[in-house]
């Protein structure tokens, strides 16, 4: 598994019916004013990604899904029947080399959604959208929802083909999933919070813009260098050849 589908959850918090974006190539911005813009649209990315930190929670959760995702692997069953703790040290062993490519790869991340709110919006839509992103009840949100992703079916697809993409459809039944788990967990003012924002004309045009939105995501999750790949088959290679022998 030589993908991000591992710390997706951390590119989809943003993702939720009120926000969204599209991958946008082009021209690079040139005047003052799309300078300007640009910038503007990169601190609210930024504001509405969250930084690359990883919650305990949150890595508890897919270290754990990765666990449920390795031993559904046939022959990683077998060198965990024969050699109990094989998939502990497995998923201890990936963890870190999957936590630091993702930290590497998230300004890429952001530049693709700057990009695309500076040629789609307004400056005053994405000042709204930066000051609802600044506010508590974003905060919540995400962090509700990031407690409450599960990406085992994502997990378990690329165990069973590395080599596969995530897709945009992918992307919003798993964001659907968990802010259906989320939203019981908000208080009113949360609630109301987020209706107003996602009521207003930045609101709507973001929402609308939903669909091309986890298309960038899954773009950037599908993303990997050679260089990454050849980083995590070491580590997979290492433990298994370790267990193997031990056997």
């Amino acid at each position: 598994m030589t993908k991000k589908p591992f710390i997706l959850a951390l590119a989809l918090l943003a993702t939720q019916p009120a926000f969204a974006g599209i991958h946008a190539d082009g021209p690079l911005i040139q005047s003052s004013e799309e300078d300007a813009l640009y910038k503007a649209a990169y601190e609210m990315a930024i504001l509405q990604q969250g930084d690359a930190n990883f919650s305990d929670e949150l890595l508890a959760s897919m270290s754990s899904q990765i666990y449920i995702a390795y031993s559904e692997i046939p022959e990683f069953a077998e060198l965990e029947e024969a050699s109990p703790g094989f998939l502990d040290a497995l998923v201890a062993a990936v963890m870190p080399v999957i936590v630091k490519q993702t930290k590497d790869s998230y300004p890429a991340l952001y530049d693709n959604l700057a990009k695309f709110y500076a040629k789609n919006l307004e400056l005053e839509d994405i000042e709204n959208a930066t000051r609802f992103f600044a506010t508590d009840s974003y905060r919540v949100i995400r962090e509700s929802t990031e407690n409450n992703l599960d990406m085992s079916s994502i997990l378990s697809g690329a165990a069973e083909d590395p080599d596969g993409n995530i897709s945009s459809e992918d992307l919003e039944k798993l964001v659907e999933n968990s802010v259906a788990q989320s939203v019981g967990g908000w208080d009113k003012q949360v609630r109301a919070d987020l209706l107003k924002f996602a009521f207003t004309p930045t609101g709507r045009k973001m929402t609308s813009l939903r669909e091309q939105r986890n298309q960038i995501e899954a773009d950037w999750a599908n993303e990997s260098t050679p260089e990454e790949d050849r980083e995590l088959e070491e580590v997979l290679e290492n433990v298994i050849l370790k267990f193997a022998e031990a056997e």
